[in-house]
């Protein structure tokens, strides 16, 4: 069944390039379309040279955009302005007003600057556009600080309830290494308890050390370890961590940290939901990425200036950046677009297998990317500019932890080996996602524990080395089914349903994992379309009173499963119902009745959108790869 995602996002992708300017046009504004027909602006010709105009928007935006996505009309109108003699007294740029000085520096009460003298980031920069489909090129590693030494550890933060809300552990100094986490907490009717705090902690501190601690919530975001300068949160609600400004902190490497800049996001004033910090790297001593909401910002945070922004990030999006700081990572429908961020230039996309939205990770070296999603894997050389390894697993990714040295990836569920291509461990991570890994080991928070945890525990631990001997010594033999291997197919779909189309898309994922289609194999391949029970949703308006009534709409989905099995024995499956989003967006003169149906139907199509891992695991080698959860600061295998 179609997957649905719960916010519709429609990208226009213009390339940002720093390039020579040859020329200057007309100031006069025309309307610019792309090559698509689908979107158009109104802006003034400001630049020009053989790849690239600058056009500045009604607004006074500035955007650069590559002529290959001009349409015909518009590319032709600014090739021809090359014949024409460029009058070099035209064009210009306003004078830049004067800005409040804002240089990073202690406040001298030491406390936080009063609101009323906070400003709000602006949203100038160079916008970069990011659905160009631009092959990515071989580029450089980049790595980051070395000389990490891990540690193991288990120690308590503090007495947290369901209301607290703690951050990602940061890694501070790798050499001891030294681990910050915040957690903070609004008060409500429950608790008065209103407060932010910042510990410290190390292998050789049995307690963490309280480093930070505000009236305000503070959230801590990412801590730059060779300039010892730390971006925050601060004023968070604490449900959702919306609202708040954004903080840079010094010294938090020493144990005395200090406030010293603090900026209002944008729109922190506008009605309605408040902007949302969802990511943030400290990239130096001044400039920061940060996603506020759909939009990435590169911003000097002791000036304010916003060095370029990229809006309109796919809700699915996830983000990373390379250890050095040099690339930033936006994962997109069928793979991810790399951004030079010293140059503020869209480099090229990385593809991914399929149309799902991979999460993705750096290596620690900066040489490779890892993205995954379903049951797919996918590792990038960056500097090669290829594809190093493409699978299928068979066990479900979930979410993307990192990498644990430079051959095998964490996920939710597994540690993947990356040279076998299989899952050689599960793990049961604490929920919340508060993890990271380092090279030999793995770092989380457990909120749930009583009181809350951080937890330092090494990767792979010591049951995996064995495991993975006996897997690679069994080889082929583990398998009971692998490239080459025969199947049969079957299927079966309820009335209405064309089983021939269910049978040709079945077909076609079964011989894209590698498999033989031969009737009577002992091996069936099985696709089934049903009904499943009846759902009830209600639907508001938006802006209607949550004490509003709604209207009410029935929903008996069509549900989809596909199953590899052997006599009565299941080997391997996956399944999808239909998904209705959240919000729904009526057509002229629709009813919330017809605009749901439209998501109820039956999608024999689905079969072929499925991965079959192309090796199925014998039962009895499947009881090798064990699993382990953590309990009492240890992995306990089970």
């Amino acid at each position: 069944m179609p997957q649905v995602d719960r916010r519709t996002v429609v990208v226009l992708a213009l390339l940002v390039c720093l390039c020579p300017v040859i020329g200057h046009a007309q100031s006069d504004a025309r309307l610019w379309t792309d090559k698509t027909g689908k979107f158009q602006v109104s802006a003034k010709l400001i630049e020009h040279n053989e790849t690239q105009v600058k056009l500045q928007k009604s607004d006074g935006r500035v955007i650069t955009v590559p002529l290959n996505i001009l349409s015909p009309a518009d590319a032709k109108f600014v090739r021809e302005l090359d014949a024409e003699p460029v009058n070099p007294f035209a064009g210009g740029e306003p004078m830049t007003p004067a800005t409040p000085d804002r240089k990073l520096a202690p406040s001298p009460s030491g406390s936080f600057p009063q609101r009323s003298t906070t400003e709000e980031l602006p949203t100038d920069g160079t916008e970069i556009y990011i659905n160009v489909d631009e092959t990515m090129p071989a580029v450089q590693p980049d790595p980051g600080v070395g000389g990490f030494q891990f540690a193991e550890f288990a120690r308590p933060i503090e007495q947290l309830d369901a209301y607290a809300r703690v951050s990602q552990p940061i890694l501070v100094d790798p050499a001891v290494p030294v681990f910050a986490v915040s957690t903070h907490r609004n008060g409500n009717a429950v608790s008065p308890a209103h407060f932010g705090h910042v510990f410290l902690t190390t292998k050789g501190n049995k307690q963490p050390k309280l480093a930070f601690e505000s009236d305000e919530t503070f959230l801590l975001l990412d801590h730059n370890i060779a300039y010892d300068r730390s971006v925050a949160m601060i004023g968070v609600d604490s449900p959702s961590d919306r609202g708040g400004d954004l903080a840079v902190m010094d010294g938090l490497s020493n144990g005395s940290p200090r406030v010293v800049a603090r900026w209002h996001l944008p729109e922190w004033q506008k009605p309605g939901f408040k902007p949302k910090a969802e990511f943030a790297t400290m990239l130096d001593g001044t400039r920061a990425l940060v996603q506020v909401n759909s939009s990435i910002y590169c911003w000097s945070l002791d000036d304010g200036k916003c060095h370029f922004l990229i809006q309109r990030v796919p809700a699915t999006g996830k983000v990373a950046v390379s250890a050095g700081g040099r690339f930033l990572a936006i994962s997109v429908s069928g793979g991810t677009q790399m951004i030079d961020v010293a140059s503020a230039e869209l480099i090229g996309k990385i593809p991914f297998p399929g149309t799902l939205t991979p999460e993705v990770r750096f290596s620690p070296d900066g040489s490779r990317l890892a993205m995954a999603a379903g049951n797919q894997v996918a590792v990038w050389n960056l500097q090669s500019a290829g594809m190093e390894m493409e699978e299928t697993v068979e066990t479900p990714i979930g979410r993307l932890v990192g990498w644990v040295g430079d051959d095998a990836l964490l996920s939710q569920f597994a540690l993947i080996d990356l040279e076998m291509a299989q899952a050689v461990w599960k793990y049961h991570l604490p929920s919340g996602g508060k993890e990271m890994t380092f090279p030999g080991g793995f770092v989380c928070i457990d909120k749930n524990a009583r009181p809350a945890m951080i937890t330092s525990l090494p990767l792979p631990h010591g049951a995996i080395a064995k495991v993975k001997q006996q897997l690679k010594n069994a080889g082929n033999d583990m398998l009971l089914l692998g490239p080459g291997g025969k199947v049969s197919l079957e299927v079966s779909g309820i009335k209405g349903v064309d089983e021939q189309v269910m049978e040709d898309a079945l077909r076609e994922a079964v011989e894209k994992a590698g498999w033989n289609v031969v009737p009577n194999a002992d091996i069936k391949v099985v696709a089934t379309i049903t009904r499943g029970e009846k759902q009830v949703l209600n639907y508001r308006p938006i802006g209607a009173s949550f004490r509003s009534e709604g209207e009410t709409v029935n929903l008996k989905p069509y549900r989809a499963s596909l199953k590899v099995v052997q006599g009565d024995t299941t080997l391997w499956q996956r399944s999808s119902e239909n998904m209705v989003p959240f919000i729904i967006r009526l057509n002229a003169g629709e009813s919330i009745k017809h605009a749901v149906k439209r998501y109820e139907k039956a999608d024999p199509e689905y079969f072929k959108r499925v991965n079959i891992p192309p090796k199925i695991i014998k039962p009895e080698h499947r009881s090798i790869v064990g699993t382990s959860r953590i309990q009492n600061g240890r992995w306990v295998d089970f």
